[in-house]
This record gives C-alpha cells, sequence and structure tokens, in this order.
C-alpha cells in the first residue's frame, strides 16, 4: 500500500510543469521553515521551563536576550551579527547610567527597530529587573511607531516571557500599555511627541526619505528635537534619548547634533567599511579591517550591494547606507564647502537674530609642524599627454590635526623634461617650509612609483642632494585605485581635517587653454564612476594621496 502511494506520487508531479515544479517546491520550503520556526518556539519553551535561571543569567546581556528571544516577535530564523553586539554593549552602557544621549546611524534593512525599539523595553523590564521604567517611542509615521509597540506588548504577553520573567499587563492598548510595576509605553508618530514623557524617549527614524528633502517639513522636525525632546524626560539627569536613524540629508536630526555639538555618544555603522569613517567609543570598535568590507555579508552580500549601488544611485547609497550625508543639489563626491571654513554673521531680521553663513578659505598659516608635496607626474595614454599636478602642503598638529594645501600647480611637460622639473618643484615646497616657519622644514616629495614617477624615482635615487627628500608612495596605497581612494579619505575631508588657505583658493593658471582654480575645480568636480568632467584628476590624485599618508596609518590606509 506504502509503495503504491509512493508511485502515485510520483507519478503526479512527473505530470506537472517546471513552473509548477517550481511552485510547489517553492511552498514545501516554507512549510519546512514555519514547522521549524514552530520546533524552535517549543524548544525555547521547555528551556525556559527546564532551566530558567541559566536562561535569565544569558539574557542579561542584551545580544543573548535578542537572539534568545527573537522567536517571540518575528517569523524569521534569527541572523546573528556583530553589529548587534556592538548595538547591545552601548544600550548596557545606558542602563547603567554611563551614556544618556544616544545615537546611532545605520543603513536600512538591518534589524534596528526589532533589536531596540522593540526588544530594549522587554530587555530592561525583565532581565535587568526595572520593569517599573516608561519608555515615549516615537517615528516619522504613527503606524511604525505602534507596530513596534505592538510587538513589545506581545513579547511580554507570550509565554516564554512570562515563563522568565511574570508580569501583568494593566492596560493592553498596542500604542499605550502598562505593566503592574507602573512601567508602561506610549508610542506617537513624531509630530505628536509632547503627548507623554518616559525615562527613556526612543526616537526611530524622525525623517522620512521623501520629506526629508523639504526644507520646511526638515526644519519641523528638527524645531521638535530641539525645542521638546529634552523636557519628554521625567529626569533629565538620569533619563535617557536614544536616536537611531538612516543619514538622510547634511541637515537632518544627526546634522543638527553634529553641528550644535551636543553631548551624544555617536555610534556610527556604515554598511561598507571605510577607515577614514570608522569611529569608536568607549564601548565599541568596528571590527572590519579591510576597505569595502560589509557591514552584514548574511543580510546583504557583495554581488547584493553592487545591485543595490546601481539601482539606489549614488546620492541614495553614500547617504543612507554610507551614512556620509549629501544634499541633492550637486552629486560630486566632495562638495567646496569641505575645504572652507564656515563664518556666522549675525543680523536681524524683524526683531530676530539670524546668521549669514558664508564659507571662506584658511587665512596664511603663521607657522606649521611641517611641509611635503604631491606630485602625480604625466604619462602618455594613447596619443594623449597628461599633465603633471603637484600640491604642496602645510600639517598643523596642534590645535587639532589639520592638513593645509598651501599651494599647487598643474602643467603640461613631456615625461622626459621631469628629471629637470623635478629640483624646481622641490624647491618651491622647501621655500614653503621657510615661509610657513615650518617646526620641522620641508619632509618629502611623494611621487606616485608608476609610469614616469618610476623613472623619476630612480633619476632621484642616483642623486643624493634629490633622494633624501623624494620618496615612493606606498604600492598599497596607489593599488586601491582612484575611487577606492577617494572613499577611504572621504571621512577626513568630511571631518574637515583638509583645508585649502586664501592662496591656495584664489590661484589661478592656463592649462589646456582653461584658465581656472584647477585644484577647486578636480576637487569638488570628480564623481565614483565617472571621474572629473574632463578626465583631469591630478591634482585629484594629490588630494587623496595627501590626505591618506597624513591621517591613514604608515601605508596611507
Amino acid at each position: 500500500m506504502q509503495r503504491s502511494r509512493t508511485l502515485r506520487a510520483q507519478s503526479s508531479t512527473e505530470e506537472l510543469s517546471p513552473a509548477a515544479l517550481v511552485l510547489l517546491n517553492s511552498h514545501a520550503a516554507k512549510i519546512r521553515e514555519i514547522l521549524a520556526r514552530r520546533q524552535e518556539t517549543a524548544d525555547r519553551l521547555k528551556e525556559a521551563i527546564r532551566d530558567a535561571d541559566a536562561v535569565r543569567e544569558r539574557c542579561r546581556k542584551f545580544e543573548n536576550f535578542v537572539s534568545e528571544s527573537w522567536h517571540t516577535v518575528d517569523g524569521a530564523q534569527y541572523m546573528p551579527n556583530w553589529h548587534i553586539g556592538a548595538i547591545g554593549e552601548h544600550l548596557e552602557a545606558m542602563h547603567r547610567g554611563e551614556i544618556t544621549r544616544l545615537l546611532i546611524n545605520i543603513p536600512p534593512g538591518m534589524m534596528k527597530s526589532t533589536t531596540v525599539s522593540v526588544m530594549l523595553g522587554p530587555w530592561e523590564w525583565g532581565p535587568m529587573g526595572k520593569p517599573h521604567l516608561r519608555y515615549l517611542t516615537t517615528s516619522y509615521e504613527a503606524t511604525y511607531a505602534r507596530r513596534d509597540s505592538r510587538k513589545h506588548r506581545n513579547m511580554v504577553l507570550s509565554e516564554w516571557y512570562q515563563r522568565l520573567w511574570p508580569m501583568k499587563l494593566t492596560k493592553l492598548d498596542e500604542a499605550n500599555f502598562e505593566n503592574e510595576f507602573k512601567g508602561g509605553r506610549m508610542a506617537v508618530p513624531w509630530v505628536r511627541m509632547t503627548a507623554g514623557r518616559g525615562n527613556r524617549l526612543v526616537i526611530d527614524d524622525p525623517h522620512s526619505v521623501r520629506k526629508a528633502e523639504s526644507p520646511q517639513e526638515r526644519n519641523t522636525a528638527t524645531m521638535l528635537f530641539r525645542e521638546q525632546a529634552q523636557s519628554r524626560l521625567n529626569n533629565q539627569e538620569q533619563d535617557s534619548i536614544l536616536l537611531m536613524m538612516q543619514r538622510l540629508h547634511p541637515e537632518d536630526m544627526s546634522g543638527v547634533i553634529e553641528e550644535l555639538g551636543l553631548p551624544y555618544v555617536k555610534l556610527i555603522l556604515p554598511m561598507e567599511y571605510v577607515r577614514s569613517l570608522s569611529v569608536k567609543t568607549p564601548w565599541f570598535t568596528d571590527p572590519r579591517t579591510k576597505e569595502g568590507e560589509l557591514l552584514f555579508p548574511r543580510m546583504l552580500g557583495p554581488e547584493k550591494a553592487e545591485t543595490l549601488k546601481i539601482t539606489t544611485g549614488e546620492h541614495a547609497w553614500q547617504t543612507q547606507y554610507q551614512q556620509r550625508p549629501r544634499s541633492r543639489k550637486g552629486s560630486s563626491f566632495f562638495n567646496l564647502e569641505h575645504f572652507l571654513i564656515e563664518h556666522k554673521t549675525p543680523r536681524t531680521v524683524d526683531g530676530t537674530v539670524v546668521n549669514d553663513i558664508e564659507y571662506k578659505p584658511v587665512p596664511w598659516p603663521k607657522k606649521v609642524d611641517l611641509v611635503f608635496s604631491i606630485s602625480d607626474t604625466a604619462t602618455k595614454v594613447g596619443g594623449k599627454r597628461d599633465g603633471t599636478g603637484t600640491v604642496h602642503y602645510g600639517f598643523c598638529l596642534y590645535p587639532k590635526p589639520l592638513l593645509l594645501v598651501l599651494d599647487w600647480n598643474l602643467i603640461q611637460i613631456q615625461a622626459d623634461t621631469l628629471p629637470v622639473w623635478l629640483p624646481g618643484e622641490m624647491q618651491v615646497g622647501q621655500e614653503l617650509a621657510t615661509e610657513c616657519r615650518a617646526r620641522v622644514g620641508y619632509k618629502k616629495m611623494y611621487i606616485e612609483d608608476k609610469d614616469s614617477g618610476q623613472a623619476l624615482l630612480q633619476y632621484a635615487a642616483k642623486h643624493p642632494k634629490l633622494s633624501r627628500f623624494v620618496e615612493a608612495i606606498p604600492s598599497e596605497l596607489t593599488a586601491l585605485g582612484k575611487e577606492n581612494r577617494a572613499v577611504s579619505v572621504s571621512g577626513y575631508i568630511n571631518q574637515g581635517k583638509v583645508k585649502v588657505t586664501d592662496r591656495a583658493y584664489e590661484k589661478v593658471v592656463t592649462y589646456h587653454g582653461r584658465t581656472a582654480n584647477h585644484f577647486i575645480k578636480q576637487a569638488t568636480e570628480f564623481r565614483v564612476g565617472l571621474g572629473t568632467p574632463l578626465d583631469e584628476d591630478e591634482l585629484f590624485d594629490g588630494l587623496c594621496y595627501g590626505a591618506a599618508l597624513t591621517f591613514g596609518d604608515q601605508k596611507g590606509l
């Protein structure tokens, strides 16, 4: 009989079309997944009954609580990753009172809402023994605020949670519930944040992608944050504000925190690792070491990441996924403002003081610590002859590390005449060191070790007066390629560590019949995937090499 049923089943499947078989297999896989999740829930419950003390002890670590409790709030299989531990370390510090203001910038789709907005409350109520805590939670959309609040409530009501940390809910509304210990959670949209108070103000994505583009909508959201957020806490000294979001605009809520210098601990997790963007906190150091290493490969692997870059576009990828916010007014890699100093001039308009903002170059320095140069030398590509670009830098260590563009030059020169050109360009660097009273004088002329630069390095090595001042740029840095070098130094430039002096800013030269400030043009017109409009990037290379050698490791990485 069994053999007969098996033969009939085989016969029936053989009669199905390929498309039907695919659909059947898909349904079978989903059923297996559902059964596996049910079995996991049953196993977790059995363990909670059999060895409750061990489970409670493990769950005191937030990362473990996420893993143990995931089955109560999400039907998908839990996928652990190191970034959950990084978030957990900061939440544990917040619970201990070591952090009262926390900002988390993280790409979309990395489980932040479930792990933080949903699980923070149940973790503090249960494993950490503070069921009296009250949470005011908010998002730009009421639907999302209510969704996470409902999951919080449902977790507490789950059989697994009640076995381990039994407590009654005396109020059950999904957007406003309370427990028997006077703890509770209220969920409201961001614009109605003033509707409640709590020991924790949890702000999960206060901007929508669309509304962040509107100055009016964006300013309304940031105004509420500045004027109302603090007052939503029961105790200003002890209670906490937690803001987590993907970056959407330079002037979004994270931008306001940065601009005002508010004392927030910042946990910034870009999708692709960029050493210069890496942010350390007392509780976290990014474990990634390779440029471009992904945040959560099991969730978004290399192939899907490359596809996402194409489909979302450069602006969305850099802003939302890399946490490098840009305005849509320009899609160049670096903006002019990156290299200038912001000056505010107050004036009164209708009785209100407003600031006129103007960006200016850095005044010529009275003193620097050292001067060095970067040269990208000419090479032949087909019938076209590239230019030779040199950037002269001054480095100041105090009061904070700062790299200054002192001068630059761009000329059309035959590659075989470069040995004649080299001593004169080095003399320019030495004269700048004297003029700027460089503490250790002129250090080096760094040259890329390829094409005509290779011959130039060999020439310098044979002349003692040149060899002590000429050095090859580390091969590991040149091997990165132009675009990867730009990405690797973007953090230093965005943080304001590279500035242009007034002399370099005002300088213009004629090159290929065009009179312009070619350093500024190349620095601000370069686009990933496109290069510069006229494929002239000698000075852009000098910019990236200079920043990498100054702020990177010994290899400029």
